[in-house]
């Protein structure tokens, strides 16, 4: 080799079971190889590391789409929420992606969500390869270890040490040192991940194995394990603010069976944002027909389920559950505040129905029991006008969003000139510290949002309506319904044929928004309208390539949403026999392409309140719009 100047690669697999020094003797005895060393996760890769001064590389497994694409060719199917339990629950490690799903295809029609569920609830009748080869490893370890491990894997979210050391002491009465050594014990064989800044989590594709050694615990244990777990998160809300472990925690009060906080959760309209499901719905079900809750709890477990079921366009459960929380107010004698809360349902389900004369019936019934209070009076509104908005009746659904966007921008104490090139930051500084700020500022979000869509229902454009609504539903992490307005957004920019800020919404705000926070029943819808964009751009082989990574995912979706994909396939098509070049993409947006032109004082002031510029932020902002049109 060194005469040839050759180079050549070696590959060692199963490295781990070579001593160390006979490594470090072959390595030292050529210059002209190349080694690469496979190794399964062993007591012996630290010393491995420290002998020969190299860093591992964990390989992390599939993605999503590539887990998608194996269950695909092993005629298995589920959603993509399936898919990510999958994943989850094998690692995304290959050999046990492949098992999951060949199981799936055999035992259970295919359904890779059922497997899942078999699994994770230990009623599995074949054992998976993943299940046979890891219990090996498992019940290798020492008992203190398991233990250790099994209380570990409660959580899916990594704990800092001084969590899970309290965890641990809290569950099992063991000492620091204990801890300490048991962890030392785990990490090389990489039951447990450590993560920067000393957090630890224990291996995805063992947490099964170690939830099925903690069910065997005795129920005091257990319940003491989850009670910590919760008082940990509930900690580290308050002090760090860390959203990622909602889910975590919803999950946890199921667990704990604490329907009375479950209850409040789901009544929450922020908590409808996060798309959260946890095994929440399964649990407020039972709660609603659960004889030995009070009836006021079952009712807010019934709105909580309506909600829900509206926003997923569950026409029949809808009307079920409204029926059984009418018939909770009429024979236990709940008060007005129930009353109005069911009415208020009831009319929006009219107006989707769209049963126009039970809207206006509602809207006099809901005055009489409406309270004399601002803030209810605008939610009150609101309903009306997106019950108008339903029902086609755009100019009143208009003109009631309009006074409800002036209002809110009252109640937060915001002027236009907080808003205008300002970023969320900046805006906050200058918010109206209230009790329902949060409520406050996705109120006024809805409303632009309302008038941007009753603007494009008469033809019109919406201007910055719908750029204001998403900065608002950032600000209060109404997630759900950021991600809805920037599609919407992406939609309208590409009306003014402005398709690279179209890109640059997707790329920028939308699939960082969508991967961050797992919004798993979006992603798909998002992902395929960026294939579109891109091929607007000109790009389209970029968008064909992703239109196909879509496309293992087809046997577990809808056929609304097959039907999505299909006409995104046929529009990229016609683009692409149109044959637009990247360098035929105005790059400039469309709202300056006027700059030439100023805000007459007749026209609709561009902060989205529909109201004449000059009776809204005209009278002292002229100048600022001014110079905006003239950027």
């Amino acid at each position: 080799l060194a005469n040839s100047g050759s180079e050549a690669l070696v590959v060692l697999d199963n490295a781990h079971r070579v001593p160390v020094n006979d490594l470090r003797m072959l390595i030292d005895a050529t210059r002209h190889l190349k080694f690469v060393m496979l190794a399964q996760p062993a007591a012996t890769i630290l010393e491995i590391e420290a002998t020969l001064g190299i860093v591992q590389e964990i390989l992390r497994g599939w993605s999503l789409d590539e887990i998608a694409a194996e269950v695909n060719l092993q005629a298995a199917h589920g959603t993509v929420p399936d898919h990510e339990r999958l994943r989850i629950l094998t690692g995304g490690l290959p050999l046990y992606v492949q098992t999951a799903a060949r199981l799936s295809a055999t035992q259970y029609g295919g359904d890779i969500g059922a497997m899942c569920s078999a699994v994770e609830a230990q009623t599995n009748l074949v054992e998976t390869s993943q299940e046979i080869i890891l219990t090996r490893l498992f019940e290798t370890l020492p008992y203190l270890a398991r233990d250790v491990a099994a209380v570990l894997a409660i959580s899916d979210v990594p704990l800092s040490e001084a969590e899970a050391g309290r965890l641990i002491d809290k569950s099992l009465g063991i000492s620091a040192p204990e801890f300490a050594a048991a962890i030392r014990q785990l990490r090389p064989l990489g039951v447990v991940c450590a993560f920067s800044g000393q957090r630890l989590q224990i291996h995805d594709a063992l947490r099964v194995l170690g939830l099925s050694r903690f069910n065997s615990f005795p129920a005091p244990k257990i319940k003491i394990a989850r009670e910590t777990l919760k008082e940990l998160i509930i900690e580290s809300f308050e002090k760090k603010r860390d959203q990622s472990r909602f889910p975590l925690y919803v999950r946890t009060l199921v667990e704990l069976g604490e329907l009375k906080t479950l209850i409040d959760l789901a009544t929450e309209e922020w908590f409808h944002e996060l798309g959260i499901s946890a095994g929440i719905w399964e649990s407020l079900d039972s709660a609603a027909h659960n004889e030995a809750i009070d009836a006021e709890q079952c009712f807010y477990a019934l709105d909580g389920l309506v909600f829900a079921d509206m926003k997923s366009g569950n026409v029949a459960k809808t009307q079920q559950r409204l029926h059984e929380m009418q018939k909770l107010i009429d024979e236990n004698g709940l008060g007005a505040h129930e009353l109005l809360v069911v009415r208020l349902k009831q009319m929006l389900f009219d107006a989707d129905q769209g049963r126009e004369k039970h809207v206006m019936e509602a809207l006099q019934q809901i005055k009489e029991v409406l309270p004399d209070n601002a803030a209810y009076q605008r939610i009150f509104r609101y309903n009306v006008a997106w019950s108008f908005l339903i029902l086609k009746r755009y100019d009143k659904a208009e003109s009631i969003a309009h006074e409800l966007v002036a209002e809110y921008y009252d109640v937060l104490g915001l002027e236009i000139s907080d808003v205008m090139f300002r970023s969320n930051k900046q805006i906050a500084e200058k918010l109206v510290h209230t009790e329902s700020l949060h409520d406050d500022l996705k109120h006024l979000a809805d409303s632009l949002d309302a008038c941007a869509k009753c603007a494009n229902a008469q033809g019109k454009d919406s201007g910055l309506a719908r750029v204001h609504a998403a900065k608002f539903y950032g600000l209060a992490n109404a997630i759900s319904s950021f991600i809805n307005v920037n599609q919407d957004l992406v939609d309208e920019f590409i009306g003014r044929s402005d398709y690279v800020g179209a890109r640059e919404i997707i790329e920028q705000h939308l699939l960082p928004t969508v991967l961050e926070h797992k919004m798993l029943e979006k992603i798909l819808s998002v992902r395929g309208q960026y294939a579109v964009v891109l091929a607007y751009c000109g790009d389209y082989d970029s968008a064909d390539a992703e239109l196909a990574r879509l496309d293992p995912y087809r046997p577990g979706l809808s056929p609304n949403q097959c039907a999505e994909i299909d006409n995104q396939k046929q529009l990229v098509g016609k683009l692409r026999a149109l044959k637009v070049r990247p360098g035929m993409v105005n790059t400039t947006p469309a709202y300056l392409r006027t700059a030439s032109q100023k805000v007459g004082r007749n026209d609709p002031c561009p902060c989205g309140s529909g109201r004449k510029y000059k009776r809204c932020h005209g009278q002292f902002l002229g100048p600022l719009f001014d110079l905006f049109r003239r950027a």
